[in-house]
């Protein structure tokens, strides 16, 4: 869940700057035909894009696994930049949102014969970061993982996790938490953690599964404070006897879980591996901004 600014932004469509309203794409695009594209969302804080690297390169593999035409990274940086600047970005906290499809040709299932140019969709917008969130826990609920068998793409198909965080708005809850097979893999729009007799469990990387930036990073964290840790599944008859849950992402950082569905995990408030985890997180991010914003001041 990412909260915007209701003004009127500019954009960046396949070459150009221009205000959100006037940004139109053809009919016969393939994202709009068959969500026949990928996407990523980055944060932007003080004008760093927090690992930044990492998500290009996952939006790399994720053009090369589809066939798409590679971008060029270093020239969607350079676009991020100036959208930043443009819309009075470059010293606030926000979001980044970007898409590139396949690209415009008439409707036919099979890859275009034609060399056509992927479409490509930059936006940013103001972010405001969780905080009663963090202090109070959230609710989720559990839903069936439907989805498709490469869940490690970032594509655009994303209606089977619309339909999951729409059953978890209506129920009053942040988040929906994929079950497949018995098994916890991620959620609608963040990685799952938890906490099961003392050691941090989650799903490993494979195919029914985002290689999430955050996911890695909160890894990293477990073994430097020396959290005992394990890339295992959570089993779903577990969830009802988790110490601590919590969902990580991008803009949920380290979100910790309290109730879910209609039982309350442990007694109900945010654990304290949660809690640590998200504090060294917030360091950890900070951190890396100060670090790169000297990086970039001493190269200007």
């Amino acid at each position: 869940i990412i909260y915007i600014s209701p003004m009127t932004a500019t954009v960046y469509l396949n070459g150009q700057y221009l205000p959100e309203e006037e940004a139109r794409i053809s009919v016969n695009d393939r994202g709009f035909m068959f969500a026949d594209g990928t996407y990523d969302v980055l944060r932007s804080i003080s004008g760093v894009l927090f690992h930044g690297d990492e998500h290009f390169q996952r939006l790399a593999y994720c053009l090369k696994e589809l066939e798409i035409r590679n971008t060029h990274m270093d020239e969607i940086r350079n676009i991020i930049y100036k959208l930043l600047e443009i819309n009075h970005l470059s010293n606030q906290e926000a979001s980044v949102y970007l898409q590139i499809t396949r690209g415009v040709y008439r409707r036919m299932h099979a890859f275009p014969d034609a060399d056509i140019s992927p479409t490509v969709y930059i936006a940013v917008r103001k972010f405001t970061p969780f905080e009663k969130e963090f202090s109070e826990g959230v609710k989720c609920i559990t839903a069936e993982d439907i989805r498709w068998q490469r869940c490690d793409l970032k594509t655009i198909g994303l209606v089977a996790n619309v339909m999951a965080i729409e059953k978890a708005s209506r129920s009053g809850a942040y988040e929906a938490i994929f079950i497949r097979n018995g098994l916890v893999t991620e959620a609608s729009h963040s990685s799952v953690f938890g906490v099961f007799n003392g050691k941090v469990l989650t799903h490993p990387k494979n195919n029914h599964i985002l290689a999430g930036i955050s996911r890695d990073i909160v890894i990293d964290l477990c073994r430097k404070l020396h959290i005992d840790f394990e890339e295992k599944p959570i089993k779903a008859e577990q969830l009802p006897h988790l110490e601590e849950l919590m969902v990580v992402g991008t803009s949920t950082e380290v979100m910790p879980v309290v109730r879910l569905d209609n039982y309350s995990i442990a007694d109900g408030k945010p654990g304290k591996i949660t809690a640590q985890l998200h504090q060294e997180f917030r360091k950890y991010m900070n951190e890396y901004v100060k670090h790169h914003r000297q990086g970039k001041n001493s190269i200007s």
